[in-house]
């Protein structure tokens, strides 16, 4: 990879992107638990730095020493990028339509989570069902062979035994 190109690639179960800058590796940080920490951009991947966060300009990330909560990840506005995106990207101002949203948000995880636990469900009694059906169909047969070889061992006892004379000895 040459400096200063950027790559999507698939790792731990999502995508991520990568970009090589004087030498080294860097993936863009993507995890919840950096939302609140605007200055973590990047993560160092390999070498003596793998692991040290960095910020939008590469410069080692410093944690914040003040008692205060971080100050939030910036949002978009309308005013800012309604220009450079599409309006289902941006994000409300109003208190109530972010409610309203948060609202309609939480009902659609509900139902798709009830729907999701449906399914597994539904997954579930089949696989059930699949299991029991396997099982008799192989007790059916050990039951068909066991009465099977029942029914040999009979025959061949019959053939072996001296049958009865009929004829009586003068």
């Amino acid at each position: 990879m040459r400096d200063g190109a950027y790559v999507i690639f698939f790792r731990n179960n999502h995508f991520a992107v990568a970009h090589k800058r004087d030498e080294q590796l860097y993936t863009l940080v993507t995890d919840q638990g950096y939302l609140n920490e605007p200055d973590v951009v990047w993560e160092c991947l390999g070498g003596a730095r793998d692991g040290e966060f960095v910020t939008a300009t590469f410069t080692p990330f410093q944690a914040h020493v003040s008692s205060a909560p971080p100050p939030l990840a910036p949002t978009l506005t309308v005013e800012s990028s309604s220009a450079a995106l599409p309006a289902d990207f941006l994000r409300t101002s109003s208190d109530d339509e972010r409610r309203a949203a948060d609202s309609a948000n939480a009902s659609t995880l509900t139902e798709a989570f009830a729907s999701a636990t449906i399914d597994t469900d539904a997954d579930y009694a089949a696989a059930l069902q699949l299991q029991f059906d396997a099982e008799d169909e192989e007790r059916r047969r050990r039951e068909a062979a066991s009465a099977s070889e029942r029914q040999r061992v009979v025959a061949n006892l019959g053939a072996s035994r001296p049958q009865p004379s009929t004829t009586i000895p003068s």
